[in-house]
């Protein structure tokens, strides 16, 4: 699955270099796994998580459950994400977007990330509007949902 999300991001470039993406997804299974029993505040505090993970890496410290406490949130939300990617050790690879002019295309990126937080329910929504356009419009998906079927058939 990285090789393919290498090979989509060639043509359509993430903000970010698509390492930086990895090393969130890394840690935030990282925590899941360590964690099983406090799953909850990925699911219940989705961008709180985030929020603290992203936190945490710059610092170079995981994140544990107990870093979900007022003290801890009220400082870290206010930071936007985008400075963190200053402070994030990543190993680059792949160079940032390019403009390359203006088009028809629209791309819609569901980041990566765990079971359960809404991935498949927000693109079939999409597909959903979509296909109620007023306009001739076509929805593709590259799905780590399809990726998982097709290897289960198999």
């Amino acid at each position: 699955m990285v090789k393919e999300t290498k090979e989509l991001c060639q043509e359509t470039k993430p903000p970010m270099p698509i390492e930086y993406y990895f090393t969130i997804g890394k840690k935030a299974f990282e925590f899941a796994e360590k964690y099983p029993n406090n799953t909850q505040l990925i699911h219940d505090q989705y961008i709180t998580f985030l929020s603290l993970l992203l936190y945490r890496i710059a610092e170079g410290k995981e994140l544990e459950p107990k870093d979900f406490n007022n003290e801890m949130i009220n400082k870290v939300m206010p930071i936007p994400w985008c400075e963190y990617y200053k402070k994030i050790q990543f190993e680059k690879g792949i160079e940032g977007p390019s403009s390359t002019g203006s088009g028809v295309t629209t791309f819609v990126i569901i980041p990566m990330g765990i079971p359960g937080m809404g991935k498949t329910y927000a693109v079939e929504h999409f597909k959903n509007l979509v296909s109620k356009l007023p306009i001739k419009a076509k929805f593709d998906s590259v799905s780590s949902d399809n990726t998982r079927k097709q290897a289960m058939d198999e």
